[in-house]
């Protein structure tokens, strides 16, 4: 018996296997975009994401949702967005610690930075602060490297944990700077300003959200912020660049997809990013935490990510952190 197919029968079952194969953009976003994000609701990442998330909702006209996934230095989270359908419908808010510290970090991931994300836009970033107790009589950010000169291994410094993007910043200016402090790692900003405001440890690498204030009513000492230039939230606390020319460490996120997501997809997030990003309600936030926008294009988060695995995991071995 000879079957025949009729030419509309052909182009209903093409469209048919269309709608039905994973990845392909039609009518994206049918259902919501779910937005994953490795810190605990209230963290700096967690209200980047949710106010992103409002931005990407209006810009695709869909709902996204925020989804927090904390534990094991961001790498639950990277692995669960690594093994998601790429479909446009799983989105990573990553962060500088996870995608460039932990490849170095950790001696196993569950994920690959560059092979198991595609890149969508670059967000946000923030510089840490580095303060002084008062009574250390520190002024100058000069001052502390001519002290940890005279004194090596004498002066300690609170971080927000080992292997943290705060510690390595330290760990980077000890490098430029030719110093050796002593490391005291916190569980977190907030424990660690509590005991640098309390004269627990004389120096604090940490950011800025728990630094500020106390900053500026004198109850601490700004001596640097390591981002290329000043904060606006600190405007008397001079660059880490004034004194050690070139010196740059600041905590960045990116918005990244499962490897495999269609291109049509693809350029409808990086669209809604950008959107989402460059609206006044975001830009008025982000000044408020202290955060600078970091724009970029798919391609420059790629070529800039591969830059800072290198460059963190350089301060990663320097320092011997592991972790298990």
């Amino acid at each position: 018996m000879t079957l025949r197919i009729r030419r509309r029968d052909v182009l209903a079952i093409g469209l048919a296997c269309l709608v039905g194969m994973p990845g392909v953009a039609m009518g994206y976003p049918e259902r919501p975009v779910t937005l994953v994000v490795n810190s605990a609701p209230g963290g700096g990442a967690d209200i980047l994401a949710r106010a992103l998330a409002d931005g990407l909702g209006s810009a695709l006209g869909g709902r996204v949702i925020v989804e927090n996934r904390p534990g094991a230095g961001g790498n639950l989270a990277a692995g669960q967005v690594a093994r998601a359908r790429a479909d446009g419908y799983t989105v990573y808010v990553a962060d500088s610690g996870t995608l460039a510290i932990n490849p170095t970090l950790y001696a196993s991931l569950p994920f690959d930075p560059t092979r198991d994300f595609e890149a969508v836009a670059r967000l946000a970033s923030f510089p840490i602060v580095i303060a002084a107790h008062p009574s250390t009589g520190f002024r100058t950010l000069q001052d502390l490297i001519a002290a940890a000169k005279a004194a090596p291994h004498t002066i300690d410094y609170a971080s927000t944990g080992v292997g943290s993007p705060q510690h390595l910043a330290a760990e980077l200016l000890q490098s430029a700077a030719g110093i050796e402090l002593v490391h005291v790692p916190y569980r977190g900003g907030a424990p660690a300003a509590a005991d640098l405001m309390a004269g627990h440890v004389r120096v604090g690498f940490i950011g800025i959200p728990p630094l500020a204030p106390a900053i500026r009513d004198g109850r601490l000492v700004g001596l640097g912020i390591t981002g290329a230039t000043r904060s606006p939230l600190l405007p008397d606390v001079p660059a880490v660049a004034e004194t050690v020319p070139g010196f740059e460490a600041r905590v960045w996120f990116g918005l990244f997809t499962p490897r495999g997501t269609p291109a049509a997809v693809h350029e409808r997030l990086t669209a809604a990013a950008a959107a989402a990003m460059g609206a006044p309600a975001m830009t008025e936030m982000l000044d408020r935490l202290g955060y600078a926008a970091f724009p970029g294009t798919a391609e420059e988060l790629r070529a800039f990510l591969a830059a800072e695995i290198a460059r963190w995991g350089e301060a990663v071995r320097r320092s011997g952190a592991k972790a298990e």
